[in-house]
């Protein structure tokens, strides 16, 4: 009665428009569920094709999007949960109605109520359904990072695998002592210059025959 709720005034217009006419309060308790199953159902489909849309979007998504994808992924699934959390209940309120023995609910009081529980029930399937959906998009999102960052660790690690040694020798020739090979040598520069190159290239040559890169 504090809220404004859409299913209960389209009934409501629906009653002053007379184009519903109902004869106790059961029926227009059976015509509000009814109306508030059908918009529920609405809402799903309409998240289920977004979870596919998503789904062709992840599949395609390049580095840059990743971000936004991730956070429409997550938001999708927050709805999904605040729909389920609320659907499952109304399910639970039908079937019980249904089998309770209530003198004043009649057999089409009866079958309605059958009717709201299966729509409900298979509104549920649908949402758990959207649900693994979206939980499949997440996880390939998490595995676009992952294999994001291995390539970069990747290349991070062979940079450092070649370089090393390199860094090693440049750096014993830095030391400010005697004894520094070559040092009053003019082609001493040269030298160790080609030497570092070949170690480079030879480096390079093993990671390759290893098919480490």
């Amino acid at each position: 009665s504090s809220r404004r709720i859409a299913s209960i005034d389209t009934v409501l217009s629906r009653i002053e428009d007379k184009t519903l006419v109902v004869s106790s309060p059961m029926e227009c308790f059976l015509e509000i569920a009814d109306q508030i199953t059908a918009d529920i159902v609405d809402n799903i489909s309409d998240l289920s094709d977004e979870a596919d849309d998503l789904e062709t979007e992840v599949l395609s998504a390049d580095a840059d999007r990743d971000a936004k994808l991730r956070a429409e992924v997550s938001r999708q699934r927050r709805k999904v949960v605040s729909i389920r959390r609320y659907l499952v209940p109304m399910q639970n309120v039908y079937i019980n109605m249904k089998n309770d023995k209530i003198d004043w609910l009649t057999d089409d009081n009866r079958r309605d109520l059958r009717e709201l529980y299966n729509k409900a029930t298979k509104a549920i399937e649908d949402l758990d359904y959207t649900r693994d959906h979206l939980l499949v998009s997440f996880e390939e999102l998490q595995s676009k990072v992952n294999v994001r960052i291995s390539r970069i660790m990747y290349f991070f690690s062979v940079v450092t695998v070649i370089f090393l040694p390199l860094t090693f020798v440049t750096g014993l020739l830095g030391i400010n002592v005697e004894g520094i090979p070559f040092s009053d040598s003019e082609y001493a520069f040269f030298s160790v210059t080609g030497i570092l190159i070949l170690t480079a290239i030879s480096l390079v040559w093993f990671l390759k025959k290893k098919k480490w890169i």
